[in-house]
């Protein structure tokens, strides 16, 4: 466990334990909904002076704060905003490391033990709801492996079409500038020995099957030339396409 995650654990035991000590607390409770409105005032606040590389866990212990209050002022266990836990867990798992959504977990547990001792003494709603939270963190890592590798594979295949892209322009410049200027140029030099072979005054020295083979040897070639032209305006259609 490095410094990042262990600074990271103690911001997320912060946005957590004070909340909790406030919200608990006969004489702030009356204000937890000012407090809510604070807390908001101050992420903004915060979220317009900290750099982009600290607002996503800036924004999370913001969050987390808000939710906690809440939360605790609307019924504790009970509460019918109890659900938003679950909607962090997930939010979490994706952008941080997994040992801090277990300890998310077990710190949003022990408040509520620490807020009501006789919880588990009997199981009702708000029991289940807290043993949910169990539940929810395996399956809250197994989403953000599930995110995680489908984007990693969604940069492959980007990446794998920029390398296409590139193929089929390198493959369409060599076309045009290589490989139909030298066909071209090698027809022309068959077809003048055809025409020359074909003289009166050569007919009579060069048998006719080498003729033939010549004129197959030039049908072959102008063949190839036709196909290096279709290949050509192929490869035009694709990277018009790719570019729209």
């Amino acid at each position: 466990m490095n410094f990042l995650v262990i600074v990271q654990s103690l911001l997320i035991f912060i946005s957590i334990f004070f909340p909790t000590l406030f919200a608990s607390n006969p004489n702030l409770e009356p204000y937890s909904l000012q407090a809510c409105g604070v807390i908001v005032l101050v992420y903004i606040a915060f979220k317009k002076l900290l750099r982009p590389e600290y607002q996503s866990i800036s924004s999370m212990l913001f969050i987390m704060a808000f939710i906690q209050i809440l939360v605790i002022s609307t019924g504790k266990t009970s509460s019918p905003l109890f659900f938003l836990y679950y909607f962090v867990l997930f939010a979490l798992s994706v952008t941080f490391e997994k040992y801090l959504v277990f300890f998310l977990t077990a710190i949003t547990i022990s408040s509520y033990l620490y807020l009501q001792p006789n919880i588990l003494n009997d199981f009702n709603q708000s029991t289940a709801n807290l043993l949910s939270l169990l539940l929810i963190t395996p399956l809250a890592n197994y989403y953000s492996k599930a995110v995680i590798k489908n984007s990693i594979a969604k940069e492959k295949i980007k990446l794998l079409q920029e390398d296409l892209s590139q193929t089929e322009t390198d493959s369409l410049l060599w076309l045009t500038t290589e490989n139909k200027p030298t066909l071209s140029q090698v027809i022309n030099s068959v077809t003048d020995i055809i025409i020359y072979l074909k003289s009166t005054r050569s007919q009579a020295i060069v048998p006719k099957p080498f003729l033939d083979k010549i004129r197959a040897i030039q049908s072959d070639l102008m063949t190839l030339y036709s196909s290096a032209d279709l290949l050509e305006d192929n490869l035009k259609t694709k990277t018009d396409n790719s570019k729209k």
